[in-house]
């Protein structure tokens, strides 16, 4: 699948280590082909905890069809 130049998609992440207030941050993974400062990632953690909706957003001027890699952490957080 391609990505056009400055579109966003977003896919559902599950995860059961994480709550309703925990935060999420993404970061995409150069492995010598993919440039990862094409990619903008993010994340919105569900209010229930569990799973959040991920977008990712193709910055660059041209369309992109690479299968991107991601590392992610959880950061556990308290409301207060």
């Amino acid at each position: 699948a391609s990505l056009a130049a400055a579109t966003t998609v977003s896919f559902p992440f599950f995860n059961s280590l994480l709550t309703g207030t925990d935060m999420l941050i993404f970061q995409p993974v150069s492995d010598g082909v993919i440039d990862p400062s094409n990619y903008q990632i993010w994340g919105a953690v569900t209010t229930t905890g569990g799973s959040a909706q991920v977008m990712v957003r193709n910055i660059s001027a041209a369309p992109l069809a690479e299968a991107l890699k991601v590392r992610f952490a959880i950061i556990k957080s308290a409301s207060a």
